[in-house]
């Protein structure tokens, strides 16, 4: 099978939340590329692989893959290319779910060095640079920061045609951001333009359970405990049913039993 059917059946795998599916199709088309030195192959499926992994919350594996493949970019003379770019991209944002915080910014910094050297100021690339970058410093509570990154990426996203899924994913992350900065009318804002997306083409979307999430922690701000636990417990259900168990279903259930906790006081 060639790469470019690999990456068409997982996109078809994505859209209908079959992860365990895609996961194994990946490993066994890996095999497959090792066996046949296909390194160019490889690159490509090592990339699919880090952001199943960073989706997944199993980030630890996804630096090694991220390892694997820089060391690939060298053999193949790709240095300084939007291949390396992309790569060192995927690689940030396993390091950035693990908790490595400086070595993700520094990462994304030479990803976006290697763009803005290929005239990519304006891509996809950039877009999905500036809207990871922004959650390592939700992460590291640099929430203006954050919010500054997640604008430009939005302002980008909503310039791209068929963009619907990625500019709701970007608001979940602004939603958050007002959120951190106690803007809750701002978060219902976001949130309500993104609810139009997930309540009609957008229910399979592997980013549902977070916008259900999303609107779980604003109920959660506006004390409104019974609504939040709702969302919560609809969040986990889905998140469930997409990845199984994962990082995920667990920070959702730390967030649902203190919603429940609150209802009863």
């Amino acid at each position: 099978m060639g790469v470019k059917e690999v990456l068409k059946q997982l996109d078809d795998l994505y859209q209908i939340c079959r992860r365990d599916e895609a996961e194994l199709l990946l490993e066994r088309e890996i095999s497959s590329c090792r066996r046949q030195k296909d390194e160019e192959g490889l690159l490509l499926l090592f990339n699919e692989l880090m952001g199943l992994y960073r989706e997944t919350g199993r980030a630890e594996k996804g630096i090694l893959i991220a390892e694997e493949a820089a060391l690939l970019i060298q053999k193949l003379n790709l240095c300084q290319t939007p291949q390396q770019g992309a790569t060192l991209l995927n690689a940030a944002s396993v390091h950035r779910v693990a908790g490595h915080y400086s070595q993700s910014l520094m990462l994304y910094q030479q990803a976006a060095e290697i763009f803005q050297k290929n005239n990519l100021e304006n891509s996809f690339y950039m877009a999905s640079l500036y809207n990871n970058k922004s959650q390592v410093y939700l992460d590291m509570n640099q929430y203006e920061t954050a919010l500054n990154y997640q604008e430009k990426a939005l302002y980008l996203i909503e310039t791209f045609s068929n963009s619907q899924s990625e500019i709701a994913t970007t608001k979940i992350n602004i939603s958050y951001t007002y959120m951190a900065l106690n803007k809750l009318e701002e978060a219902g804002r976001v949130l309500e333009e993104a609810m139009e997306y997930y309540q009609t083409s957008g229910k399979n979307d592997s980013h549902y359970p977070a916008f259900l999430s999303a609107f779980g922690h604003l109920a959660f701000n506006q004390k409104d405990y019974v609504l939040a636990a709702q969302y919560f417990q609809q969040a986990l259900e889905t998140e469930l049913n997409t990845f199984g168990e994962n990082d995920a279903c667990r920070m959702i259930r730390l967030n649902l039993q203190a919603a429940m906790e609150k209802i009863k006081q």
